[in-house]
């Protein structure tokens, strides 16, 4: 059975940026790194010179990235996207976006043609 994905628990995880610098800085925060955020939102940051931290913040995102609790996004040979992760060694593949509905993923799709493109 897969174990619960790190960061599915609340909304503002998801939102969280944290970036490492050769593994002794790091910045913490909600910042975007594109026009948008700089000219638009209001988001903020921390960067911290702390090879403590930094080891902390790389252990965290390697148990994150482990396939047992996480999905590696790939393209097939026609370019569309399937998803990737492991049951206890066992390989998966999604063709949908995983712990979607169809609700969901219409919305999505609704929501891609908005002319927004100016935003970013």
């Amino acid at each position: 059975m897969r174990k619960r994905l790190i960061g599915f628990g609340g909304r503002s995880g998801l939102h969280t940026k944290a970036l490492v610098f050769d593994r002794k800085d790091v910045f913490i925060g909600s910042f975007n790194l594109d026009a948008r955020s700089s000219a638009i939102n209001t988001e903020a940051g921390l960067y911290v010179e702390s090879p403590a931290l930094a080891a902390q913040v790389v252990e965290y995102m390697n148990e994150g990235a482990d396939l047992d609790v996480s999905f590696r996004v790939l393209l097939d040979h026609d370019g569309k996207l399937y998803w990737i992760a492991e049951d206890e060694g066992t390989p998966l593949r999604y063709d949908t976006d995983p712990m979607t509905t169809l609700w969901q993923r219409f919305l999505a799709g609704v929501i891609r043609m908005l002319p927004v493109a100016s935003q970013f």
